[in-house]
């Protein structure tokens, strides 16, 4: 029976004998286990080691107290690393945190939007072939007979005025005793508004002189 374990001997190796050496079994399975143990040197020999294993792992010598304080410095370790990683802003591109990237960035966008707009415009108002159907162009006269007022009325306009009006000036007479007095005359004519002009330049200079 030493030799050569029996069934029984194997089950108990298997299941029961580690929870009997360290104390873990029933009373009455306890019993049994050692009631086999007296008659089956194996199997004591296996709980014997088991049992010196068991006083080895808890000499005193090997279990060492925990240093004091160990949780807190745990902690500060772990937040100094976590300080100690980069933060969003420096994760991001240096080129990128510059203003004026943005300032482009948002020119872009309103450029962008702007084209969009008149393009969307200008689709919505250009000709199209059904336009110049006669069912198109009845639609164009009766949106334009619509109007308040005519398109082209800004061009009638009011006949244009002279910038100097011409005075009528009617002939000197002379009686024939004061021809030998009188000094040499012409039949005076309409002045024009360039003589007009003139005539305000020399009175502009005489004057301008006198000064």
């Amino acid at each position: 029976m030493d030799k050569e374990p029996s069934p029984a001997c194997r089950k108990f190796r298997r299941e029961r004998l580690l929870l009997y050496a360290y104390g873990e079994l029933p009373a009455g399975e306890a019993e049994v286990i050692r009631l086999h143990l007296a008659g089956c040197a194996s199997c004591r020999a296996e709980v014997e080691a088991i049992a010196a294993v068991r006083a080895a792992a808890s000499a005193p010598g090997l279990q060492e107290n925990p240093p004091s304080a160990l949780e807190a410095r745990l902690r500060i370790a772990a937040r100094e690393a976590l300080s100690a990683r980069p933060g969003l802003r420096e994760r991001i591109p240096g080129w990128l945190r510059q203003p004026r990237f943005w300032y482009a960035a948002v020119a872009a966008a309103v450029v962008v939007m702007v084209a969009g707009l008149g393009y969307r415009s200008w689709e919505s108002h250009r000709a199209r072939p059904e336009d110049f159907t006669s069912d198109g162009l009845a639609a164009l006269v009766e949106e334009v007979d619509s109007w308040d007022s005519p398109p082209l009325a800004f061009l009638e306009l009011e006949p244009a005025t002279p910038l100097f009006e011409e005075v009528e000036q009617e002939p000197e007479v002379i009686s024939p005793g004061d021809e030998a007095a009188a000094e040499p005359w012409y039949w005076p004519t309409p002045e024009s508004g360039l003589d007009k002009i003139e005539r305000g330049l020399e009175e502009l200079d005489a004057s301008v002189r006198y000064l």
